[in-house]
């Protein structure tokens, strides 16, 4: 948790702009599971295509994929696109969005992942 903890104020704010939700609308983002991720060359390599049945997940890169591994990344099957953020960086994207963790070559990539539901708080 320490490890992610410098990243979830910025990221969780851009996921809540992204999701419409904000403190006037009355609805706020939780984490309902926060954990750490390891994908490594004599490990789990992989991740195969997925959603997350959550609401929002927020990826953080805990390491640098520029001098720690090779290979890994995200790769989101309707965009067709691979994704590699930089340590610190992290991807919001919908829970139900179809999305695998790729293979990796050399070394160990680590992430840390949080995923979300909204919760609504109006008072009517």
């Amino acid at each position: 948790l320490r490890l992610l903890e410098p990243y979830l104020p910025n990221a969780s704010s851009h996921a809540v702009r992204s999701l419409g939700a904000d403190q006037a609308s009355g609805e706020e983002l939780v984490f309902h599971d926060l954990f750490v991720v390891r994908y490594d060359e004599h490990g789990q390599r992989s991740l195969d295509m997925h959603e997350d049945g959550s609401r929002v997940t927020l990826q953080v890169a805990l390491n640098d994929p520029r001098s720690d591994f090779t290979g890994g990344g995200t790769f989101f099957q309707q965009l067709g696109c691979r994704v590699q953020p930089g340590v610190g960086e992290a991807l919001v994207f919908p829970g139900d969005l179809l999305h695998a963790g790729l293979n990796i070559h050399t070394g160990s990539e680590v992430q840390g992942l949080v995923r979300t539901k909204v919760r609504s708080c109006r008072i009517q």
